[in-house]
């Protein structure tokens, strides 16, 4: 175990060494290129810059000084410099115009031949071209120019057009494609030039005519040209062969010109559907290979939805595909009654003095008396042709067991009702020994068989009460209600005041009693009047004293 943690201790301060030695490196590498770049700043800011012309022209000056260096003089011979070759370290620039530009350093610049630009010059003598003869040009370059294009060439050249001929060729059509004397070559002033213009390949024109259109299309292409507009004509020819072609058989042509067509089109008698329903008439049509153009309706003594007129006559010869307008008969409107609400019988009437026909007439369980309407279709307002049958739905009286709601009180015995599909009626209170609100009394009663939605009264128990009678009535009293009752005007006046218990119309009758006793009295002078009056009683009077009193 010691020898391992030794061995990786050493381990360790190796590689620190090699660390440090790496990072000796990067920092004098560091300093090499800040030198080497101060080195190449000064390249730029301090040695001319020579433009490549420049260059050149000084190489062309030492090559004559060192080719004057070579003469001997007198003498049989002399030297030449044949070839010179050389390479240059220069920094290479671009200035703002885009120039190139080059600079040498000198002998004192210590700079890298890799930090610089290799520029390698290779430079020999050639011989001098002889002077052109006198009175001649240079002939211009006319293969492939336009025919007007080279003789505009040519009388720029001070030269002139010479003989002219054509030949097949897959060039561009009119274009040069030989000259004489040949491009770049010299001659006289005012000598003719030959031109060659290419021609393109012309062929024979089939006559195509009677044959069918996929023959004809054959034939075409087969013969180097190409099919134009293909049309069709109604024709006594056989349907599908051509009738005519654009360019007639056997011209000669250029390869690739467009030949149109006119194909026979297919002739067809137009069927008679007047009298027809819609569908009929629309499969016959397409059954004699025309089609179904514009249908639209118009109000007609013809029976609805039949053809009345067609844009083509009957047996008519048309092409294949032609379209055929339909007119159908529109039969005349009503609008449709609401008979909902109406016994049936009389709903029958309504129907048939709305030009209509009385439909299907089903039942339904409802609340609604028997035999009245409470559905019909179509719906109540809706435009319909005359003669529709108008369907109806009547009700039927929906039977429910009358539930025993006696002991319950008013809350669930409401709701006792509602879930047997019944209505609470009249609710009405008496004296009873049940606990107050109680339902003591019911009508019908209960396990009775009802229409649905028959109303059902119920009494209420209340408190027993000890009943005032007018001779316990105080004076004071006595007179406040004296006086109410003899200055009231109307009985919904004393019926409102006094709130008697129970249905409202019971109150309202009691009031009208009153008030009738009142006026055949003249006044009420003392309460036992009121007391005395029929549908009173002790239990009303003790209301009214209470109310009023």
């Amino acid at each position: 175990m010691p020898e391992d943690v030794e061995r990786i201790r050493r381990e360790l301060e190796e590689a620190k060494e090699t660390v440090r030695i790496k990072d000796q490196r990067i920092t004098d590498l560091n300093k090499e290129t800040q030198d080497l770049r101060g080195k190449l700043d000064t390249l730029q800011r301090e040695r001319p810059k020579l433009k490549p012309e420049n260059l050149i022209s000084s190489f062309k000056t030492a090559l004559e000084k060192m080719q004057e260096g070579l003469k001997i003089g007198e003498g049989r011979v002399d030297y030449i410099i044949s070839r010179f070759d050389t390479d240059l370290k220069v920094n290479v620039t671009l200035d703002e115009q885009g120039n190139i530009n080059f600079q040498l350093p000198k002998l004192e610049d210590i700079i890298p031949p890799d930090n610089l630009s290799t520029l390698r010059l290779s430079i020999k003598p050639v011989p001098k071209a002889p002077a052109p003869p006198p009175d001649t040009v240079e002939v211009p370059n006319l293969i492939g120019t336009p025919k007007d294009a080279a003789l505009e060439s040519i009388e720029k050249a001070n030269l002139k057009a010479g003989q002219i001929t054509e030949r097949v060729s897959s060039t561009a059509p009119g274009t040069v494609i030989e000259q004489d004397p040949v491009p770049y070559s010299r001659t006289l002033s005012g000598s003719p030039i030959d031109l060659i213009i290419s021609r393109v390949r012309e062929v024979k024109v089939p006559n195509v005519i009677g044959m069918d259109k996929d023959n004809a299309t054959d034939t075409i292409v087969t013969s180097k040209l190409t099919i134009g507009k293909i049309a069709e004509e109604v024709s006594d020819s056989p349907p599908g062969t051509v009738i005519s072609q654009s360019i007639t058989a056997s011209t000669l042509v250029p390869v690739e010109s467009s030949i149109d067509l006119v194909i026979a089109k297919e002739q067809v008698k137009v069927p008679n559907v007047i009298g027809m329903d819609r569908d009929n008439a629309t499969d016959t049509i397409v059954t004699s290979k025309l089609t179904v153009g514009k249908i639209t309706e118009e109000k007609s003594d013809s029976p609805a939805g039949t053809v009345i007129s067609q844009s083509i006559t009957a047996d008519t010869l048309v092409p294949v595909g032609t379209s055929i307008d339909l007119l159908i008969a529109k039969p005349e409107t009503v609008r449709a009654p609401d008979v909902i609400g109406k016994r049936i019988r009389d709903a029958k009437r309504v129907i048939v003095r709305a030009k209509l026909e009385v439909g299907k007439i089903t039942e339904e369980p409802s609340g609604e008396p028997r035999d009245t309407v409470i559905k019909q279709s179509p719906e109540a307002g809706k435009d319909v042709p005359v003669g529709t049958p108008m369907d109806l739905m009547i009700a039927r009286p929906e039977v429910v067991t009358v539930p025993n709601v006696t002991g319950m009180p008013r809350e669930l015995a409401a709701r006792t009702l509602e879930s047997a599909k019944l209505r609470v009626g009249r609710i009405m209170e008496k004296p009873g020994r049940e606990p107050p609100g109680t339902v003591i009394q019911q009508e019908p009663e209960a396990e009775e068989k009802v229409q649905l939605n028959t109303s059902v009264d119920i009494t209420l128990s209340r408190p027993e009460m000890e009943y005032i009678k007018a001779e316990d009535v105080p004076e004071e009293q006595a007179k406040r209600i004296l006086d109410f009752l003899n200055s009231a005007k109307t009985v919904e006046e004393v019926a409102d005041a006094v709130e008697f218990p129970g249905e409202r119309d019971v109150g309202v009758k009691t009031a009208q009693q009153i008030l009738a006793a009142r006026d055949k009295l003249g006044r009420f002078t003392d309460l036992k009047q009121v007391e005395s009056v029929r549908q009173v009683g002790p239990e009303r009077f003790t209301e009214i004293v209470k109310a009023l009193g």
